[in-house]
Formats: structure tokens, C-alpha cells, sequence
């Protein structure tokens, strides 16, 4: 009987002897509080006052009612925005938007008006550049 070994022995690993655990890299605790934080007062003070004011921004009425320049003039007295032109047609809002002299174009449609006082819901469109994306709109 060639192999009598007792039963509390345990038997002979056949994987490679193991390193010995590392040693814990001195300080690193200390840095898992001060560089999270840091990095958030530093994302903060960045972004506090990058807040969109005053784009500039034209409208295109279609409708030409009452209603629609009421709305138009509410939109206007948003902060985030500056109106800069009233344009007629789609091509103009192209234009001014390729030309970069808006952030964006507020289309109010035809019988927008209407719509409203019979209870549905127009659809005002805005069109944008997407280069734009940065500025929040």
C-alpha cells in the first residue's frame, strides 16, 4: 500500500505555489474622499453659470391671428430667449438657421386660433439647428 497517508493530512495541491497577498497601498483610503469631491466642486463651478440667456430665436407665423402673436409674445418674455426676426416663409428659416443668426425657429401654423377655440390642439414646431445641441435647445 504505497501511499498511507493519515486522514487529517491534506492532500498535495498541484497548482502552482501562490504569491502572498499585497499589501494594501499606503494611503489610498485617504485619497477616496478629497478626489470624488474635488471632482465635483469642480464640475460645479464649471457649469453654475452656464445657464442659456438670451438666444436668439425668430418666429415664423402662419396663422397671423391675434392668438398666435399673443403666444409669440409670451415666448418672448422668456429669459432663455430673444426674438430677432419675424420671418414669412419656410425658406427664409432655413436660411437665417444656416447663417447661424438664430439658435432656432418657432413655427405657429395656420388656424392656430381656431384650433384652439374649438378645443384641439395646434402644433407649434420648433426647428433647430443640431449643431445647436450645447445651447439647451
Amino acid at each position: 500500500m504505497g501511499d498511507q497517508r493519515q486522514p487529517h493530512e491534506p492532500a498535495p495541491s498541484r497548482d502552482a505555489p501562490r504569491a502572498p497577498p499585497a499589501a494594501p497601498l499606503a494611503g489610498s483610503r485617504a485619497l477616496l474622499g478629497p478626489i470624488p469631491l474635488a471632482g465635483a466642486l469642480l464640475l460645479t463651478g464649471i457649469f453654475h453659470s452656464e445657464v442659456a440667456r438670451r438666444l436668439p430665436i425668430a418666429i415664423l407665423d402662419f396663422d397671423g391671428s391675434q392668438t398666435a402673436r399673443l403666444a409669440a409674445r409670451w415666448v418672448g418674455a422668456a429669459r432663455s430667449v430673444n426674438i430677432v426676426a419675424r420671418i414669412q416663409d419656410l425658406g427664409r428659416a432655413e436660411e437665417v438657421l444656416v447663417q447661424r443668426k438664430v439658435y432656432a425657429v418657432l413655427v405657429v401654423p395656420r388656424h392656430f386660433e381656431r384650433d384652439l377655440l374649438h378645443g384641439r390642439s395646434p402644433r407649434v414646431t420648433l426647428m433647430y439647428n443640431e449643431q445647436y445641441l450645447t445651447a439647451g435647445i
